[in-house]
């Protein structure tokens, strides 16, 4: 029997099976990330914006990037929380911030709900690895989900997800962190081509820089 805490939400991915399919998604942007991706575990504006804009192609128009801080509760022990957020003491200035981008999803059969969509969490486990060659210390993660559906009551408070068990996770919007992102953000027309090229075929292999995936 599959460990519910390690699955996507089979739910909410139903709810939204007739417009888009968020499995399809999230595997062709797995693909095109692990195969051509030069700043692995550290992509996620751009998995966001891609992942943003090939929802609204294929449907889904309230689809937003969303730029904030957030964090993982990866496995059960005292070292195994991931998280991108500001340290107490520190400053706010955006420019040296941790930071993390996702998609948030308004639905109007979820009244008064916002719907979190972070195609990024298949990189957990790299996170990790970056975090302990920073640190020296040792990260357990057992739970990596593909990619992550929430809806906004669904995610835990930072304090919770630093001390409860795998599977919590913390996201909120700094709109401020999100302003300064997007003015340094420049897309690139050439990898959502590549995007969309593989999601309409998802069994061919795509070859970038890493690897064949």
């Amino acid at each position: 029997m599959n460990n519910p805490i390690t699955q996507p939400n089979e739910i909410l991915i139903n709810h939204f099976k007739g417009t888009v399919d968020l499995h399809r998604v999230a595997s062709s942007i797995k693909k095109l990330f692990n195969a051509a991706s030069q700043h692995t575990g550290r992509d996620c504006y751009t998995i966001a914006d891609l992942g943003r804009k090939l929802l609204l192609r294929e449907g889904i128009q309230s689809a937003r990037l969303v730029v904030g801080f957030a964090g993982w509760r990866v496995g059960d022990g005292d070292a195994d929380v991931i998280s991108h957020i500001m340290m107490p003491g520190q400053r706010f200035q955006p420019a040296s911030l941790p930071y993390h981008a996702w998609i948030e999803v308004d639905d109007n059969e979820l009244p008064g709900k916002k719907v979190l969509i972070d195609f990024s969490t298949y990189s957990l486990p790299t996170k990790a690895r970056m975090l302990d060659e920073l640190d020296g210390g040792k990260t357990d993660v057992a739970w990596s989900p593909a990619f992550l559906v929430a809806t906004e009551d669904q995610v835990s408070s930072y304090e919770e997800t630093a001390r409860l068990n795998a599977g919590k996770f913390f996201y909120v919007r700094i709109p401020q962190l999100e302003d300064f992102m997007k003015k340094d953000y420049t897309p690139c027309d050439a990898d959502f081509a590549a995007l969309q090229m593989i999601y309409a075929n998802p069994d061919a292999q795509v070859c970038g820089l890493n690897h064949t995936s």
